[in-house]
């Protein structure tokens, strides 16, 4: 199992930033690997959302499909995600919406995931984890633009 954790400070509060990262359709405008992102259900307190996106990894192109189902907490600002599909073996994490200096938010994502590929080198791993983390800060450099976007 792999972790990733990445922060940004965002320069609005954490209750605009948090509204923001709601908005999964606006992600695919603002990263380009990132195909499409449909929410497919909204209940009382959760969305389940599909994702479409390609990762290159070693010069070659995967493309990378899964279902995931957001927990909101409106109360604590936090989002906690968990794929119920997809091509990982697994793959969840939280999103944190914090007050930083200036008035500015501190926006935490972290990421748990296994390939489920066992037989996958050392060095194939790291390379993963370096690609997944690339877009981890792109994410939150995507939910910076959003929270600037009016409307």
């Amino acid at each position: 199992m792999s972790r990733i954790e990445v922060s940004r400070d965002i320069p609005f509060a954490p209750e605009a930033v948090y509204a923001a990262a709601k908005k999964a359709e606006e992600f695919p405008k603002y990263m380009p690997n990132l195909k499409s992102a449909a929410v497919t259900e909204r209940g009382d307190g959760f969305t389940v959302t599909e994702w479409r996106a390609f990762a290159e990894v070693m010069g070659m192109k995967r493309d990378f499909n899964w279902t995931e189902k957001d927990v909101w907490d409106d109360a604590n600002l936090r989002c906690d995600f968990t794929q119920v599909k997809g091509d990982l073996k697994s793959y969840a994490g939280y999103w944190t919406f914090a007050p930083a200096a200036e008035g500015k938010t501190r926006a935490v994502l972290a990421i748990e995931f296994d390939l489920g590929i066992p037989m996958l080198g050392a060095m194939v791993v790291k390379l993963v984890e370096q690609t997944l983390k690339k877009n981890c800060e792109e994410l939150l450099a995507a939910l910076e633009k959003i929270a600037a976007a009016p409307g």
